[in-house]
């Protein structure tokens, strides 16, 4: 996977942000193996980071408290805060604020990720007004996917029509819910059955796209 200008790259900016604040002397040998593809709407990048930060915590004897990672966290961005508590959790404010909550079961979750990615930034620059929408509170409540939503679609998919060609695929051919993750470029799919969530993953991947069947996790205790 091509990790693009490394100068920017999380864990490297996370290295370097500990090294100089907390005067570390000694130096550290990172090797990064990337499962997850890069401008792909799932959080990759911060969640090497927050990896980064616990790993060096201890690397390093620094021993820092959750709070100290936390404000190390945002200040590499919006969503490095939720991998370091991870499991199922609402973000405020830029994304820095995380409350965890009860979790979610979904047994049955597709990601299927074209060929091409979108920038975090490209994304964040074309959205206007996100505007409210108290659906999640739906979500949480019956658990039902359906209740899903996402408001860079609006954008992304004049930009990237494919996306929604992704979508309505899934949404005709018997995923319960379909939708891009985050700022995209990976739509993620919710089923109930198995036959169709097996012709799905296959169909996509035969056809030459990065595909992933997962469930959600409860967090780590």
């Amino acid at each position: 996977i091509d990790l693009g200008d490394l100068k920017n790259n999380t864990v490297l900016r996370i290295a370097s942000l500990m090294k100089d604040r907390y005067g570390v002397k000694e130096g550290v040998e990172i090797k990064l193996a990337k499962k997850i593809p890069v401008c792909a709407g799932l959080g990759g990048g911060s969640s090497n980071a927050a990896t980064a930060i616990r790993v060096l915590s201890r690397l390093w004897n620094l021993d820092l408290k959750d709070k100290e990672m936390q404000e190390l966290a945002s200040e590499i961005g919006s969503d490095v805060n939720f991998f370091l508590i991870g499991g199922t959790a609402i973000g405020e404010g830029r994304g820095e604020i995380v409350k965890s909550i009860d979790p979610l079961d979904f047994k049955m979750l597709l990601l299927v990720k074209p060929q091409f990615g979108v920038k975090s930034g490209e994304a964040y620059q074309s959205v206007q007004d996100f505007g409210d929408n108290e659906a999640w509170k739906s979500l949480l409540r019956e658990k039902d996917p359906s209740f899903c939503f996402n408001r860079f679609e609006r954008v992304l998919f004049k930009k990237y029509p494919e996306l929604e060609e992704i979508v309505d695929y899934m949404q005709s051919n018997g995923a319960l819910k379909a939708m891009v993750t985050g700022s995209g470029s990976t739509v993620i799919g919710f089923y109930n059955d198995q036959k169709v969530f097996d012709d799905h993953f296959d169909y996509y991947r035969e056809n030459g796209f990065w595909c992933c069947q997962t469930k959600t996790k409860r967090r780590l205790q």
